[in-house]
């Protein structure tokens, strides 16, 4: 369902939204609904569930699992916004909020995020079930403490090295990404092509199509990130990345976006808005000392700079707004960044591990 929401976010479709996404969304959350249980501490509890992945070959199961809690805790938070979009009245609004109130937190230790209230990260784990509230769900790492319980979480997941495959690489990544780690995440994706084939693709007892797909999400993660209302624009490049551009990547409120940077440094934004949603945008030009400018169809406009540094702007369904550096002297131009040297036509030849070395 969350990857449903997400073709509806991107598309902004409200027919897709309407008659596909809401009621079946709506009738997955009545199956948690049937579930919970009220504990003694007044809370909404699950009962034993499995995590995805964590312990199948012990069949173990744990009470208010945090894939459940999570997908739970997201789904009812997006009715709510779906109901209130559409403009419905909907006779289980006021079960989804209290169960948003009530509902028992995410299960930790010191380790970080718990696989269940009774069940710790003890082993290897392929899968990143246990933090799906951080990536792809993102409804938690907001707050610095929840940052770096999202972190904690994540290199001690990735240290259980035992039954580790491609899709964890890309999980990490990913979640790295979201906390705005971009050498780390680099860092797993590296990781990742040892395991690729020559041909870009991926197989464990047979073909796994989602790991190269989700490898490939994990480098637009590291160039652009919607989540929250918010579009973020090289949100995690690492320091090796010192020149970079993508060109019409999609983002969440129906809008194409184009960027470059350059010396680390972004130099311009092209944001074209398809539905004419609220833009808002998180970028270093923000915090650029000379300051920055933003054109709407070729003339200057106002803007608001949010406490986050976040800038807000007004589009229009078509409009097409860029952002530059008030005296920057970099042509806007849209262009392939140059390849190092010795670094082209690798597909289908050479191994990964003359590009980055055996991995530690």
């Amino acid at each position: 369902m969350h990857n449903c929401w997400r073709q509806y976010r991107y598309s902004m479709d409200e027919t897709l939204l309407r008659d596909f996404v809401y009621p079946l969304l709506r009738r997955s959350i009545c199956l948690y609904m049937h579930l919970l249980e009220e504990g003694p501490d007044g809370r909404l509890h699950l009962p034993p569930t499995v995590s995805p992945e964590y312990g199948s070959f012990k069949q173990l199961k744990t009470p208010d699992a945090h894939y459940d809690l999570s997908l739970l805790r997201w789904g009812c938070e997006t009715l709510l916004y779906a109901a209130k979009r559409m403009g419905i009245e909907d006779p289980l609004q006021a079960r989804w909020a209290d169960i948003l109130a009530r509902l028992t937190p995410l299960p930790v230790d010191q380790t970080g995020y718990k696989i269940g209230r009774d069940l710790s990260l003890e082993f290897g784990h392929r899968h990143f079930s246990h933090l799906l509230a951080v990536f792809p769900l993102h409804i938690t790492g907001n707050s610095e403490e929840e940052r770096q319980l999202a972190i904690r979480s994540l290199r001690h997941w990735i240290a259980k090295e035992g039954d580790l495959r491609g899709f964890s690489f890309t999980g990490a990544a990913s979640i790295a990404a979201a906390m705005g780690l971009g050498d780390e995440a680099l860092a797993y994706l590296r990781s990742l092509m040892h395991l690729i084939k020559p041909n870009t693709m991926y197989k464990e007892a047979g073909p796994v199509i989602e790991t190269p797909l989700a490898g490939a999400e994990a480098i637009h993660d590291m160039l652009l990130q919607s989540w929250g209302n918010i579009i973020r624009v090289f949100p995690a490049v690492p320091e090796t990345w010192q020149e970079a551009v993508f060109h019409n990547l999609r983002a969440e409120g129906g809008f194409l976006v184009s960027a470059a940077s350059k010396a680390g440094q972004t130099t311009f934004i092209r944001i074209q808005s398809l539905a004419g949603e609220p833009c808002r945008l998180l970028t270093d030009l923000a915090n650029s000392e000379q300051g920055f400018v933003i054109e709407i169809q070729g003339k200057r406009t106002q803007y608001i700079l949010h406490e986050d540094r976040s800038i807000e702007i007004v589009l229009k369904s078509g409009d097409e707004a860029v952002l530059y550096i008030s005296d920057g002297e970099e042509p806007r131009v849209i262009a392939p960044v140059p390849a190092e040297p010795g670094m082209q036509h690798f597909f289908g030849s050479r191994k990964p591990w003359r590009l980055y070395g055996f991995p530690k």
